[in-house]
């Protein structure tokens, strides 16, 4: 079955090292949809995919790569919006 949902990561999460881990694992996974940071230092990604997959990127997200510091990271579903990629996008 698949899944949409929303992830926010809060903490200082720099978009250079944390889009690259989130883009490396969404395609890893077969998930669509992006990842942005949000004006408040946070990050958040909208993805699409396997029930287990998104449950995976939920769970990587909480570890995150070496240059970030994850305080918290919230996951609710949402409405699909059928992306057809994953990618990073920059405000």
């Amino acid at each position: 079955m698949k899944k949409a949902a929303k992830i926010v990561v809060i903490g200082t999460v720099p978009m250079l090292f944390f889009g690259n881990y989130i883009k490396e694992h969404a395609d890893n996974l077969d998930l669509k949809g992006f990842v942005r940071n949000v004006e408040d230092g946070s990050a958040e990604i909208l993805i699409e995919g396997e029930i287990d997959n998104v449950d995976r990127m939920y769970e990587l997200c909480k570890e995150g790569p070496k240059h970030a510091v994850i305080r918290d990271v919230q996951m609710t579903e949402t409405k699909f919006q059928d992306f057809k990629e994953f990618q990073i996008l920059h405000i």
